[in-house]
């Protein structure tokens, strides 16, 4: 059930100007804007926001970490509890129970999916979408940190992560269609991969790794191109001086990569009063190097962001604490309705899927919430 809070309507903000000319809208007000009623589209109690998110019903009681549609209108969810949920186009069910804390899902088809957590990875499969049933894959090693991060670009080409995100050494597996096995350079590299990403050809991996001369995390991504081997870059931090190494230190939240030759990369503090970070990455010679910017999050409200999904260098969400859900449109970030009775949502967002243009949804504790145009109300965000 969710929990609510009154909060009176506040006025509106100046927007921030960013440090390229860009702006970010503060729109903290759009939640707690009263309801209006279309008689075309809430002919009884409101469903939707006026961004023309809609309200679902999760099974009670899961937190749900990670999402992944088939793009036929079949939407599964892994949670906290260790459950796999299933939307079959118009309700959500449990379809698989009893499987560890669960934190990634990835598929390469309606008929097989991928999911990772504290008890390794589970390969799904069947002869329909309803049909698929879990089990476990044993990888290789004795003991291992959870699975953090699944995705592929093929059915024969998959990849997942294990670490305890703190910095520390992790692993890096492969899948080529047969068998997983342990890739020993990536793995071998010191760093604590939390993150697997790609598109346009290219595969990315993002982690934290120990300075032996600061002492303190660095952010490190790894990339490569098919038949390529791993190369590393390190992504730079808020050069401001007056603030101490150990409070630069932001682990990466999500990616999109927007093309062959650029990417952007979404960090977040460890410190609540900390500055979360963005970084562009662009490519001169056709992906075989890259180069960082880095710039502070312009939002004067920051909520902490724990999701990143998108298609392009200008379309890009992000979702969090709070329920947060804000677009970025290639110059600003703009805050995104969510709330149907115009109270604010208190409880987070931990995971977000995009498909097509129009496919698009967002769930965490004991909420999920799906984009349907129809409902966007005129002026709307989206």
């Amino acid at each position: 059930m969710l929990s609510w809070r009154r909060r009176g309507p506040r006025g509106r903000r100046p927007a921030t100007t960013l440090p390229d000319g860009g702006r970010v809208e503060d729109d903290a007000g759009t939640d707690a804007t009263p309801p209006t009623k279309d008689a075309g589209l809430d002919a009884g109690p409101k469903t939707c926001s006026d961004d023309g998110f809609c309200l679902t019903e999760l099974p009670p009681k899961e937190t749900v970490k990670g999402l992944w549609g088939d793009g036929t209108g079949v939407v599964w969810a892994v949670t906290d509890e260790g459950d796999v949920l299933r939307w079959d186009g118009s309700a959500w069910s449990v379809h698989a129970s009893e499987l560890g804390q669960l934190t990634s899902i990835w598929g390469s088809s309606p008929t097989e999916i991928w999911i990772g957590g504290s008890g390794g990875i589970q390969h799904g499969i069947g002869e329909t979408s309803a049909a698929v049933t879990f089990t476990s894959v044993t990888l290789p090693g004795e003991w291992l940190p959870p699975v953090q991060s699944i995705w592929g670009p093929s059915a024969t080409d998959v990849w997942a992560v294990a670490s305890y995100g703190f910095g520390d050494a992790g692993y890096v597996f492969h899948f080529d269609g047969s068998e997983w096995v342990l890739d020993d350079d990536a793995t071998n590299t010191g760093i604590g991969f939390t993150r697997v990403w790609g598109g346009h050809g290219t595969v990315w991996l993002g982690g934290a790794r120990l300075s032996t001369e600061t002492w303190v995390n660095e952010v490190v991504l790894a990339y490569k191109s098919e038949g390529e081997e791993f190369k590393e870059v390190t992504l730079p931090v808020n050069p401001d001086p007056e603030i101490q190494d150990y409070r630069k230190y932001t682990p990466i939240v999500g990616a999109v990569v927007a093309s062959s030759t650029s990417l952007i990369v979404l960090g977040q503090p460890e410190m609540s009063f900390e500055t979360p970070s963005m970084w562009q990455g662009t490519s001169s010679d056709g992906g075989e190097t890259f180069t960082f910017t880095w710039s502070p999050d312009p939002r004067a409200d920051r909520p902490a962001l724990f999701a990143v999904a998108g298609s392009s260098a200008s379309d890009l969400w992000a979702a969090g604490a709070f329920g947060r859900l804000i677009h970025w449109n290639g110059t600003n970030w703009s805050t995104t309705a969510i709330s149907v009775d115009g109270q604010p949502t208190l409880d987070p967002f931990y995971a977000i899927w995009k498909g097509g243009p129009d496919e698009l949804w967002v769930a965490g504790k004991n909420m999920a919430r799906r984009f349907d145009p129809a409902h966007v109300k005129s002026g709307g965000q989206k």
